[in-house]
């Protein structure tokens, strides 16, 4: 299949180093059963520092350069490796920020005695593990689907689910909510009740990538309401045990981030203002970026891009077209009508990207709003995408997925059922020898 890439010069990706964080304490909340033992752990950052400028809070100056810096109360969440403790929360420790060291204090949970043999992993940011909205979450193998996926587990665990499929743009929310970073190590030494290692240096797992748009006429874009980057890993499954990512589970890996600024605020290019976005590193084929300003869709397509780990990337996407102004978008060389890009919100969830199957919409089409709507009397208890009201069906809205596929799949003349013109025959097996028929019928039966 043809692959069309669109890498202007001035667009191509500049990799540059992003200094490593450190972080967190030891919060003492660790549900504990009789024979639960609890440390005194004191973590001595302070080396790892002079090593190199290991840090934790991100921040963007004035010329858009990343900073990083140790805040007073960073946290970091501390797991004793095959332990096996039942507890219902994460110990942390907490940056006390001692004179020109780090030093992170807090409170450690074990079932077994703790010694200078026992293996303690720490991740940050701590307070990320912590709230209604937090982004690392203690998982198990769930035991029943065939497939291999995890479910939430209401005790902690040496697999943590990470989450970074809604963020706001911003370097400082990425700190706090989405650098993920871990490091293991052993206690230098067990004195009675306290604890004392040192957490070196920490492997940051994600890549962040800053973003600025222009329009067809290379204007900064302005008063973006919404980006949405799909084909990047926004979700997988770490293990405590060695930093390391599970392997063949695509059912908890989510493939999209939505970026949405914070209320009352736009996304901006104008002044080189960046849009920050950070995922899990990897090689990525058919990256789009999507952004939404007004009733606009802007979009910019790759066909493969590397991102490392423990680095930031800047890229201008330039000249991009207002995918509405046209009828399709191409992609792959595949010609996509617009009607594939949908939006929805639902409590609060909102969802942005391209819809998996027409019979997808077509079921959004009947659960909303039915007040406003009404199947065909033929319908019965089939989910349809035919009205006897609104909503109104246009030319856009009928050849989904493959644009012109089936030649007079635009003309409505005649229509006499979900799979029949008149006294048409469309039961070719190819897509290019159909002439007529209804694209939701032809792509997703048996579906």
């Amino acid at each position: 299949m043809k692959k069309n890439i669109f890498f202007p010069i001035a667009c191509a990706l500049m990799a540059a180093p992003l200094l490593t964080s450190c972080q967190d304490d030891v919060d003492s909340s660790a549900g504990e059963k009789s024979n639960t033992h609890t440390y005194s752990l004191v973590a001595d950052a302070s080396e790892g520092l002079q090593q190199a400028p290991d840090s934790r809070a991100l921040t963007e100056d004035a010329s858009h350069n990343i900073k990083s810096s140790w805040a007073n109360e960073d946290e970091i969440l501390a797991y004793v490796i095959n332990d096996g403790l039942e507890a219902t929360n994460y110990s942390m420790i907490t940056n006390k920020k001692l004179g020109n060291g780090n030093r992170f204090d807090g409170e450690i949970a074990s079932k077994d005695t703790i010694s200078t043999s026992s293996q303690i992993a720490f991740l940050y940011p701590g307070k990320a593990a912590q709230g209604n909205d937090k982004t690392i979450t203690p998982v198990v193998e769930s035991k029943e689907r065939s497939s291999l996926f995890h479910e939430e587990s209401d005790k902690i665990q040496e697999l943590v689910a990470l989450n970074l499929t809604q963020q706001d743009g911003t370097a400082e929310t990425i700190g706090n909510r989405f650098d993920f970073q871990w490091s293991k190590q052993s206690p230098k030494s067990v004195s009675g009740k306290k604890v004392n290692v040192n957490i070196g240096k920490m492997k940051r797992l994600v890549t962040i990538w800053g973003l600025r748009f222009t329009d067809d006429k290379n204007k900064p874009l302005a008063n973006i309401d919404s980006i949405y980057v799909s084909n990047v890993k926004g979700s997988d499954v770490l293990k405590l045990s060695d930093g390391t990512f599970v392997d063949g589970n695509p059912e908890d890996e989510v493939m999209n981030v939505v970026l949405k600024p914070k209320a009352g605020e736009k996304f901006s290019s104008v002044g080189g203002n960046y849009t920050y976005v950070a995922f899990l590193p990897g090689t990525y084929e058919d990256v789009v970026v999507t952004a939404y300003v007004g009733s606009k869709v802007y979009q910019k397509s790759y066909s493969s891009i590397t991102f490392g780990s423990d680095k930031i990337y800047r890229t201008d996407l330039l000249k991009m077209e207002d995918t509405q102004q046209k009828a399709y978008v191409e992609v792959q060389g595949i010609k996509w009508a617009t009607g594939n890009f949908i939006h929805y919100k639902e409590g609060s969830q909102e969802y942005w990207g391209i819809a998996p199957t027409q019979w997808w919409i077509s079921r959004r089409a009947v659960m909303l709003d039915p007040s406003s709507r009404k199947e065909v009397s033929s319908g019965g208890n089939l989910q349809s995408s035919q009205f006897e009201s609104s909503p109104k069906q246009t030319t856009d809205d009928v050849d989904l997925f493959r644009f012109g596929s089936i030649a007079k799949a635009l003309s409505f003349t005649g229509i006499a059922g979900l799979d029949v013109w008149g006294n048409t025959e469309i039961s070719q097996q190819i897509s290019s020898d159909g002439k007529h028929g209804d694209i939701a019928w032809y792509y997703t039966k048996g579906n």
